[in-house]
């Protein structure tokens, strides 16, 4: 299940790779230590700027400006540095911190819709989606009209499996994204690529590219819609244009989980010696990351040594690690995933039940769930989450990218 956790927090603020703002906050803010207006600013832009570019470099950097904010003003007179500390824990994952801030914040300033909005998105980042929910809830009885309070009720109509409302949701985000003036381009962008998603996941590959392409033409250069337009464009076989929109990507934003892309969709065009050194990167710097103390790819690990390096007691690993960190859906499959590859077909039947839950309609979990209740077992079982799988997306078992 793809979403953009944390992509949507704060304020609309679309920063180019070397925007001047960045730099005379940052030249601000070494004249004057403590000015904390600056320091908030600048923390926003960091983040605005790793939305935009994909820099994981900028976390740090943003965590750093929330400090710094902090320490001049504490957080009970300084909710916008409170509010960025959360942020920035949100983006690494550490969702622990980021709660507990954003239980801090909707205390200390729970008339703004934007604690609200944190709350919830830390929640469902966690898997707790009552309680994002209900943090959601809050965030409609005061903004009921804002693009934030439509994306939240898409959010939470897609894990329900109802999808007709959660393309609904989206396309009022949309109007309301573009009514703004200017419009939000990036939160346009975002929608249009959950569109695709919707489209892409039920099997409808060529309606999925265009709204790729509605994304990139609300917000040119996106790096994500990019990454999700090659993989649509692999799934219907056209490798050669996947390959070069891969080629150009992971030279100018360097993350890990698109070298591995890049990897899938070579190792389908049959590149199989070049799949394996960019999987290989791929897998060096996910083991740097949590080698370093980082969290963000337990579940890019769990994946890897799942379906891409079989190694089901490595896959088992970082799947309960990441599974301590939150009990998402995902992260309950990718649990369920590794445990059925380890042979442990009970547990991973009652695992992957759990992910079912609350009705989601996701075909990837689903043919997961028909093959392990099937090992289990639960045959019937089996055979039904199957045909749901299949009702979904005929080609459920088709080329994707792991993200």
């Amino acid at each position: 299940m793809f979403f953009l956790g944390s992509f949507l927090l704060g304020a609309n603020l679309q920063v180019a790779a070397e925007d001047p703002t960045t730099a005379f906050l940052e030249l601000r803010v070494k004249n004057d230590p403590d000015d904390l207006l600056a320091w908030n600013r600048l923390g926003g832009v960091y983040l605005a700027a790793l939305r935009r570019d994909g820099d994981l470099a900028n976390i740090p950097r943003a965590r750093n400006a929330a400090d710094e904010s902090l320490r001049i003003v504490p957080a009970a007179l300084n909710p916008a540095g409170l509010g960025l500390r959360a942020k920035a824990a949100l983006a690494a994952h550490r969702f622990a911190e980021a709660r507990a801030d954003a239980l801090s914040l909707a205390g200390i300033a729970p008339a703004h819709g934007e604690s609200w909005l944190l709350l919830g998105d830390v929640c469902f980042e966690q898997g707790d989606y009552s309680e994002a929910e209900r943090a959601w809830g809050e965030l409609a009885r005061l903004e009921p009209d804002a693009s934030a309070t439509q994306i939240r009720r898409f959010r939470m109509a897609f894990l329900r499996g109802d999808r007709v409302e959660a393309s609904r949701c989206l396309d009022v985000a949309i109007q309301a994204s573009e009514a703004i003036g200017p419009p939000a381009a990036d939160l346009v962008a975002w929608c249009y690529v959950q569109r695709g998603y919707l489209d892409f996941t039920a099997g409808a590959t060529a309606a999925a590219e265009l709204k790729y392409r509605a994304a990139l033409a609300a917000w040119p250069g996106w790096y994500v819609a990019e990454d999700h337009l090659a993989e649509a464009m692999a799934a219907r076989g056209d490798y050669a244009e996947a390959i070069g929109i891969y080629e150009t990507l992971v030279e100018r934003v360097r993350r890990p989980e698109l070298w591995q892309a890049y990897g899938e969709v070579l190792k389908a065009a049959g590149r199989v010696s070049d799949a394996t050194v960019w999987q290989g990167r791929a897998l060096e710097a996910y083991r740097a990351d949590v080698a370093a103390g980082g969290a963000s790819y337990y579940h890019h690990l769990a994946g890897f040594y799942a379906d891409v390096q079989r190694d089901p007691a490595e896959a088992l690993r970082w799947a309960s690690q990441d599974f301590e960190l939150r009990r998402s859906v995902a992260a309950r499959d990718a649990l369920g995933w590794a445990l059925y590859l380890n042979g442990k077909y009970a547990e991973a039947l009652t695992i992957e039940r759990n992910a079912l839950d609350r009705g989601t309609r996701d075909a990837h979990i689903l043919f997961h769930a028909a093959l392990i209740a099937s090992a289990a077992g639960v045959p019937k079982l089996g055979g039904e989450y199957l045909r749901a799988a299949i009702a979904i997306n005929p080609r459920c078992n088709g080329f994707h990218v792991h993200r």
